[in-house]
């Protein structure tokens, strides 16, 4: 070996003898270079990468002043690294073994120095701009020797001292000393850096990251980073491809000097959480990267985890190229590693085989690198929804049409028999799996907190289960309703005192059929009745009276069931009366319901009153159940004693004190129409039904007819205008319907008339609506054409006087043709 000082001046000698035109050239060339990384700091990944490809185990960035101190502990320089550092575009790297290629990716620091030390003993000298006279000379490329070393070399063997130009570009430099643009994980695609530390004096702040091998086998490695007291481990996944004829003779290929590559190692690698399962990269937390052998940093992929791979970039090295053979064939290997080695891998381990399609399903494969897209992100959403990748509760592998997703809790109430039955062709999906068939339809899971949001397959699992007259199997599902909604169920939620409730009161008034009765159908808890004295049931309401099957009664689960749904509530009670004790009375009124569901017309005018009485009472509860329509020959008592169709009745003031006034008025002599009231006698008789659903009742059989009381609104707002009038001392006249000239009153007052258009309305709020004649009649009499507006007639009638004139100055009015009127006889 040549003595160091010796072979430097060598170096620099050999540069300065050379022809003027060539050291313009080479000059400008090397101008041209740096130009092309895309951000001044992209040095300190060439120098990372450089330390690694010289077997460095640590690796330092100081930030000290106006200087920056980069250090590795790898081997120290020889002849032939100098050689390339002083070269353009040569290297003495063999492609197969390393990532970095020191001469070119060195160059980048003149970017942000103009002063660059190197001591790698025996070898010592700087790269300075001030030492050269010539504007245009190559300094970048032509060492000088230094007698002094760097200080304090500690135990690194390799340092570089570069002083920075200006105080923006430290302020660059401290930017990327920080978590957000290099991440601690880049140690997973390093081979032998072990240790990165960045300390920055001037903001007094350091990091300091170690990555420790925690496993190793055949197929993997599990790797843990760790960073201040932050501990993440990772589980790295490699192999090599040996590159293909196609791709070595690519003009590209040839062109990055990747023709004799025999074969490139490619990884995939997963984050693992404390237990040891395999979790997204998200986002929000870091980037996805993609790591290339040059410092492109990280590209986003769309991937939920890190692949690694020997890239080549496009020109700056700022992207990846997307067009070029080779990172097509590359991109398309990554795409085997995963389904080839990856998967196969996750399918034989006990954690990961469980949630590896979650980990694997990209993000949106819309998003990311073309490149990624088209070769990895879109064949690997058609491979996981094609292939056999999800575990079932067997622990085998199926396809997604073949999966079928139960609450974890349904799974231990089905046999085999009953999902073969439920889902032909189904396997279920295992209990402990994460994937990414979170919006799939045949996920059959409870919504928030309702156990019988199933649609059909509630239903359908319900009946089932009855047919099999499988009373134990039932018994178990009220357990499981009583276990797992609980109090402590409910924390979950805000209010959870509140939801209980609500859950437990609306289960108790669900019309959803899941109570197992006697005769092995299906009711609901308020339609089932228990039978304790052993009463003998009639035949003829054996069908509709449903008794709890007994095998449930003699059950403590169903019992605790039971009392739990009536009674255990927290702030809201349960008003649905459920599980009735069946008595005589009980099922006399059964028998009644069922006679009267048979009623015909003949049977109606053959009950004396006693009777129609008592089958009214007996069909008011029966409202959901009938139809009206089959029940137009019923007849209702009016307060006068007579039997009237409901149409030509309305509810007296019992049944609706609060708006119903029509007595009161007709009594205050507002009301000359012969009109009937209904009986009272409903509501004296029955002490269980209400006063709104007796009115819901008779109005659905036609009280309170609508038409009827148009004609008594009116007829009440004439009445109250005459008397107003009388009242304010002018004479008011009702004229007749032969010889209403657009207008319903005469009111004099001596020589002044009014002419009063009166309209009634049941509404507080009414429109008001003009026929043609009386709008003719307002416009050719505005100055003493008046309506009156009566307001609320059938309960407190309000007078409200409209000056004609008032509304021939509003703007906005409306004006209807009726359709006989402007339709043509015929079409031309």
């Amino acid at each position: 070996m040549t003595e160091p000082k010796i072979f430097i001046n060598k170096l620099k000698e050999d540069i300065e003898s050379s022809n003027e035109i060539v050291l313009k050239s080479l000059s400008g060339s090397i101008d041209r270079l740096q130009k092309a990384f895309p951000r001044y700091e992209s040095f300190l990944m060439e120098f990372l990468q450089n330390a690694d490809d010289e077997k460095s185990k640590k690796f330092s960035v100081h930030l000290k002043d106006d200087s920056l101190i980069i250090s590795n502990d790898g081997n120290p320089f020889s002849e032939r690294n100098i050689q390339s550092l002083c070269a353009v575009g040569d290297s003495d790297k063999l492609l197969d073994n390393y990532i970095g290629y020191l001469g070119v990716g060195f160059k980048s620091v003149f970017l942000i120095s103009n002063y660059v030390k190197v001591s790698s003993y025996p070898y010592n000298f700087i790269f300075s701009k001030s030492v050269w006279e010539k504007n245009r000379f190559p300094w970048q490329v032509t060492p000088v020797w230094e007698e002094k070393f760097v200080d304090e070399i500690d135990n690194f063997k390799t340092k570089f001292q570069i002083q920075i130009k200006s105080a923006s570009f430290i302020k660059q430099i401290q930017l990327e000393l920080t978590a957000n643009h290099i991440n601690n994980r880049i140690l997973l695609f390093l081979k032998n850096i072990e240790t990165i530390a960045f300390i920055d004096d001037l903001s007094g702040t350091k990091r300091e990251f170690t990555k420790s091998l925690i496993k190793e086998t055949e197929y993997y490695k599990i790797w843990s980073i760790t960073e201040g007291e932050s501990i993440e481990k990772w589980l790295v996944i490699q192999d090599e491809y040996e590159v293909p004829e196609d791709v070595k003779k690519d003009q590209i290929t040839i062109d990055w000097e990747r023709s004799e590559v025999k074969v490139r190692e490619l990884a995939a690698v997963f984050k693992l959480d404390d237990y040891s399962n395999i979790i997204s990269v998200h986002k929000a937390t870091a980037h996805i990267g993609v790591f290339s052998f040059i410092p492109i940093k990280e590209v986003e992929s769309g991937l939920k985890f890190l692949i690694q791979a020997d890239f080549i970039t496009n020109l700056g090295r700022g992207d990846i190229d997307r067009d070029c053979l080779w990172n097509k064939w590359i991109a398309i290997k990554i795409f085997d590693l995963i389904t080839n080695k990856c998967i196969q891998i996750f399918k034989t381990n006990d954690k990961w085989k469980c949630n590896f399609t979650n980990i694997l399903y990209p993000f949106d494969p819309s998003t990311g690198h073309t490149l990624f897209i088209e070769k990895i992100l879109n064949p690997l959403k058609t491979y996981l929804e094609k292939e056999s990748v999800f575990l079932t509760e067997k622990n085998e592998f199926i396809k997604k049409e073949e999966v079928i997703w139960l609450d974890a809790d349904l799974i231990d109430l089905l046999s085999d028999n009953d999902i073969s039955h439920l889902f032909p062709n189904r396997k279920v999906l295992n209990r402990n799996c994460s994937t990414y068939l979170s919006e799939y339809q045949d996920k059959i899971y409870p919504k928030d907190y309702d156990p019988f949001d199933y649609d059909k397959f509630g239903k359908e699992l319900f009946e089932y289960k009855a047919s099999l007259n499988d009373s134990e199997w039932f018994n178990r599902f009220y357990a499981y309703l009583l276990r797992k909604y609980n109090k402590s169920y409910f924390h979950q939620y805000s209010q959870p005192n509140v939801k209980h409730d609500s859950f437990w009161n609306d289960l108790a008034s669900t019309n959803k059929v899941f109570i197992l009765t006697e005769d092995f159908s299906l009711s609901s808890p308020k339609n089932s009745y228990t039978n304790p004295d052993n009463l003998e049931i009639p035949p003829l309401i054996k069908k509709t009276l449903k008794v709890v099957n007994q095998n449930l009664l003699i059950n403590p689960s169903f019992e605790a069931f039971k009392k739990y749904l009536t009674h255990t509530r927290f702030i809201h009670s349960n008003k649905t009366e459920c599980f009735k004790k069946i008595n005589h009375q009980l099922i006399t009124n059964f028998l009644l319901e069922n006679e009267a569901l048979k009623l015909t017309e003949a049977d109606w005018i053959s009950k004396n009153e006693d009777e129609k009485i008592k089958f009214i009472l007996v069909l008011i509860p029966l409202l959901n159940k009938i139809k009206f329509d089959d029940y137009n020959f019923l007849t209702l008592p009016s307060k006068s004693g007579t039997w009237l169709n409901p149409k030509g009745l309305f509810l007296s003031s019992e049944y609706d004190p609060e708006t119903h006034h029509l007595e009161k008025i007709k009594d205050e002599g507002f009301l000359d129409l012969p009109v009937e009231f209904l009986s009272p006698v409903f509501i004296t008789k029955s002490e269980t039904i209400n006063k709104s659903q007796l009115r819901k009742f008779f109005r659905n059989l036609g009280v309170d007819d609508r038409e009827k009381e148009k004609n008594i609104t009116e007829r009440i707002a004439i009445l109250k205008v005459l008397k107003y009038e009388l009242d304010e001392g002018r004479i008011a006249r009702e004229l007749g319907g032969s010889e209403k000239p657009g207008y319903d009153i005469e009111s004099t007052n001596g020589s002044i008339k009014r002419l009063i258009e009166v309209k009634g309305s049941r509404d507080s709020k009414p429109n008001i609506f003009l026929t043609s004649g009386e709008y003719t009649t307002l416009f050719n009499n505005s100055d003493k054409y008046y309506v009156y507006v009566v307001s609320e007639a059938i309960k407190s009638p309000i007078i409200h006087i409209v000056p004609g004139i008032n509304l021939l100055e509003i703007d906005e009015t409306n004006v209807t043709f009726d359709f006989n009127k402007w339709y043509p006889k015929k079409l031309n």
